[in-house]
């Protein structure tokens, strides 16, 4: 991999059989990734193109995660990314946390406080694991 290349991992969201929750396993304080939470929909596929999201969680040490993003198409699917700043945050702290991502029917800027004001068209429950990173020395 190139120096400064950023990696990309693909998620689909869709729960498994019996309410297993897709997982992402991390590392923590991991840089230079990306992730693309890929959403089954049900329904119109350009019912959910262009709204915005949000993905939400609490931390293990009690801190809040909060990330905006928005719904695109890509090859049939829906998907909403989580950048570089947003994965580093998620990953500050080691350990298993539950995630959910929140799409909105709207087209209107959301935010923390306003998210919830919205129709929500989907929430999509998934699992963080951040596993510690090796001690150096």
């Amino acid at each position: 991999m190139a120096l400064g290349a950023v990696m990309e991992q693909a998620v689909h969201l869709t729960p498994q059989p019996g309410g297993v929750l897709p997982v992402i396993h991390l590392k923590e304080k991991t840089r230079l990734m990306r992730i693309r939470l890929l959403v089954p929909y049900a329904g119109v596929i350009t019912d959910y193109i262009f709204k915005p999201c949000a993905i939400r969680a609490t931390l293990p040490d009690g801190s809040a995660f909060f990330a905006i993003s928005g719904c695109l198409q890509e090859n049939r699917r829906i998907c909403a990314r989580l950048y570089e700043k947003d994965v580093l945050a998620m990953t500050r702290i080691p350990g298993q946390y539950k995630c959910a991502l929140t799409i909105v029917n709207t087209t209107d800027v959301i935010n923390r406080e306003n998210y919830m004001d919205y129709d929500i068209l989907t929430v999509l429950p998934f699992t963080v694991i951040v596993e510690p990173r090796a001690k150096e020395g």
